[in-house]
């Protein structure tokens, strides 16, 4: 579930996503959406927009080190998808990410 309002970020809502293990997305949308961890499943979902410029920037090298560091931490199945891709940063990306988690 990836959300886009306020609204979302209520304990109500993580208790029953957690009951009915929905994955809440950590969704970065440089901004514009709320940004939210929580663990609600038995595994991880995370879209990676952009975080300057909404589906238009690059991540640095610290900010994928930061998400692998997440990753590692989080011990579950990831599943992480880079939608940067306007000005196609997502495949560079990606592909530093498997580096970094030696998955190349």
């Amino acid at each position: 579930m990836e959300v886009r309002h306020p609204s979302w970020t209520q304990k109500k809502v993580t208790d029953i996503l957690r009951d009915n293990n929905t994955a809440l997305c950590v969704s970065d949308t440089a901004g514009r959406y709320p940004y939210i961890e929580e663990d609600t499943a038995t595994f991880i979902y995370i879209r990676l927009h952009g975080s300057k410029k909404l589906y238009a920037s690059e991540y640095s090298e610290e900010e994928l080190q930061t998400y692998a560091r997440k990753i590692r931490n989080w011990s579950k199945d990831t599943y992480l998808y880079f939608d940067n891709d306007y000005e196609g940063y997502a495949i560079k990306n990606a592909k530093r990410m498997k580096e970094i988690l030696g998955l190349a």
